[in-house]
């Protein structure tokens, strides 16, 4: 645990998640159950699987051209996590202003208004959705206090958060 980085002072990993992630932990859990020879090897190799992903290795290398795709899950993988531009520049391995003009010839727009876009989406969702408070929102979202997130979120949708949900939560019939 400790190669990995998990340790009882940092009980996490950062940036874990992986595309490959999910599918490792349910053929972890096909092979909890099964008491074989086979599967304790099985299940041996998933954990194995498990460690190599949230040790940080660099991922295997796609096709030069793939990278912008995995800057784009990165993102939609990490958004909550407050990351920035700087970090997906940095998970991409490209120069800031490649990524910038590559991602807007493709996307149509900046990586940082499609971080906002994906933040502020979220925010509206759970506003509406769900009864978590606008702090818990913000917090869960990556943002490190209540007024950057609400200034943020009056700038793109036009009105402070606690309107918007009064504006949008539907009422029972």
């Amino acid at each position: 645990m400790n190669r990995i980085g998990l340790h009882p002072h940092k009980p996490f990993i950062r940036n874990a998640m992986k595309a490959e992630l999910p599918g490792v932990l349910n053929q972890i859990y096909e092979c909890v159950d099964d008491d074989t020879l086979g599967s304790e090897f099985a299940r041996q190799k998933w954990v194995y699987h498990l460690f190599e992903l949230l040790s940080g290795a660099p991922a295997k290398k796609g096709t030069r051209s793939n990278w912008l795709e995995q800057s784009l899950h990165y993102m939609d993988s990490h958004y909550m996590e407050g990351i920035t531009v700087t970090d997906v520049v940095e998970h991409a391995g490209v120069h800031r202003t490649h990524l910038y003009c590559e991602f807007i010839r493709v996307h149509g727009i900046s990586p940082s208004h499609y971080l906002m876009k994906l933040r502020m989406e979220r925010a509206a969702a759970l506003l509406t959705e769900t009864d978590v408070s606008v702090t818990e929102a913000a917090f869960s979202l990556g943002y490190s206090n209540l007024h950057t997130f609400s200034r943020a979120f009056a700038k793109y949708h036009h009105t402070s958060p606690t309107a918007y949900r009064q504006q949008y939560v539907l009422v029972p019939t």
